[in-house]
């Protein structure tokens, strides 16, 4: 899942590049462009890149959400797998479940005895 949405990304990034070189007449290097197709992604949305106003169509409005979705979609979909594989492999009463329950032990004898 992490390689689809590495790959995602740089479909992505190469469609940014592509509308800024048709529409604005700049061209936007790879690195910017895939910083642009990063945080449109994860949804962080700095504000450092954005279409301009002026050059959004209405197809625009319609395939811009649907491409950052599907990105998003990946990245859940990623780190659901992420969290599945860590819960394979490192059992629930170990870690920090333990290390939680001890806490809270503590914190009940600690109110125990000042009481």
């Amino acid at each position: 899942w992490l390689c689809l949405l590495f790959f995602w990304m740089f479909i992505t990034a190469i469609s940014s590049r592509a509308f800024w070189s048709t529409r604005l007449g700049e061209q936007l290097d790879l690195r910017d462009a895939y910083w642009f197709s990063y945080i449109t992604i994860t949804t962080v949305g700095l504000g450092d890149f954005s279409f301009p106003a002026s050059e959004v169509t209405v197809l625009d409005m319609f395939t811009v959400p649907l491409i950052t979705l599907f990105g998003f979609i990946i990245l859940a979909t990623f780190a659901e797998k992420s969290t599945d594989l860590y819960r394979l492999y490192v059992p629930a009463d170990s870690g920090l479940e333990k290390l939680l329950a001890d806490c809270r032990e503590t914190d009940h004898e600690e109110e125990s005895v000042s009481a």
